[in-house]
């Protein structure tokens, strides 16, 4: 498989926040990720029952 390295740098990024935010690593790339699409408007404002509500999503900034 091929990497970059910018990719583990990313990686360790991620796992210090987590362990920062006592948060798993998955978790913590699930809620940067969140955070980052709905800083760009690219997350889904109608969304079905049971999908997340991001504005729960602590940390994240509103637009």
């Amino acid at each position: 498989m091929y990497t970059f390295s910018v990719d583990d740098e990313l990686a360790e990024i991620v796992k210090q926040a987590a362990q920062r935010e006592n948060r798993s690593t998955r978790g913590q790339f699930r809620h940067l990720l969140l955070c980052a699409l709905k800083q760009e408007q690219l997350y889904p404002i109608n969304q079905p029952k049971g999908d997340i509500n991001l504005s729960k999503v602590e940390g994240c900034y509103e637009s």
